[in-house]
């Protein structure tokens, strides 16, 4: 079909990217977060209440309340109920002329993936190269604190720590354009980790925690190429985790039955 003009009627659109209905109600208690309308230690209602409001079900308000939770605007305590957090420390990186927003397209999530994929096995491989003695104390005391975090169950915590373990080991690969490129996309690795975790099954803390030893183990050796496989390997059980929990959601608004993209 064309339009009047005789041209293809086509060219007017572009694909509406598919959005987890979990993320509107992020993106709504967000908002009323930085605007000041809900502050700290400010009580929110309940998962019910929030549901009948922003008119969705209960599951997608869970789903929103647990990912806030792990990005440090919200905290539950037992018994009480769910409370506005201190504002979260912001990461390092420079401001870039667009922004990224893992959870208004989901297609970015995919696109960082492959970037980690062709940029952190190298700066395994020249961290098996170069790490000294003190760069694997440095990396093995990064590893403890995020193994604390993780049997502490402290989600939060973890993705900080997680994401400053990835970024000991960009430090000694010693390759600054390498670094300068992990600093820029500091917010967004950060945002991926957070995503992920809240999303995942429980035991795949534990199951990250093996995989990072395995990278370190093949640093330590002076491995280059089992520390290259070792990093491939851990992102590929994430990829498979991260898919299943995917398939787990229930359909987003505009997605088809059974669409990876609900929730």
């Amino acid at each position: 079909m064309t339009n009047t003009a005789g041209g293809d009627s086509r060219a007017d659109f572009t694909i509406v990217a598919k959005r987890r209905v979990s993320a509107e109600v992020v993106q709504q208690i967000q908002a009323r977060i930085r605007d000041g309308a809900l502050r700290p230690g400010e009580q929110l209602p309940s998962e019910r209440e929030l549901a009948a409001r922003l008119g969705v079900s209960r599951m997608s308000v869970r789903e929103g309340l647990r990912l806030l939770e792990v990005m440090g605007y919200l905290r539950t305590d037992a018994g009480r109920g769910t409370f506005v957090a201190p504002p979260p420390e912001p990461v390092g990186g420079r401001v870039t002329r667009e922004r990224l927003d893992l959870l208004e397209d989901e297609t970015l999530f995919e696109q960082l993936a492959v970037v980690r994929e062709a940029i952190e096995p190298r700066l395994a491989a020249l961290a098996a190269r170069l790490a000294t003695p003190e760069d694997l104390a440095r990396l093995w005391e990064r590893h403890a604190e995020v193994g604390r975090h993780a049997e502490a169950r402290d989600l939060a915590a973890f993705t900080r720590a997680d994401l400053a373990l990835h970024n000991a080991i960009a430090d000694v690969a010693r390759n600054r354009v390498f670094r300068h490129i992990i600093d820029d996309l500091q917010e967004l690795l950060l945002e991926m980790r957070q995503i992920s975790i809240a999303d995942l099954a429980p035991n795949r803390l534990g199951d990250t925690q093996c995989e990072h030893q395995c990278i370190l183990e093949a640093i330590a050796a002076g491995d280059e190429a089992a520390a290259t496989q070792a990093m491939l390997d851990h992102f590929a059980a994430q990829r498979r985790a991260y898919q299943v929990a995917r398939q787990r959601r229930p359909a987003a608004r505009g997605s088809p039955p059974g669409s990876p993209a609900g929730g």
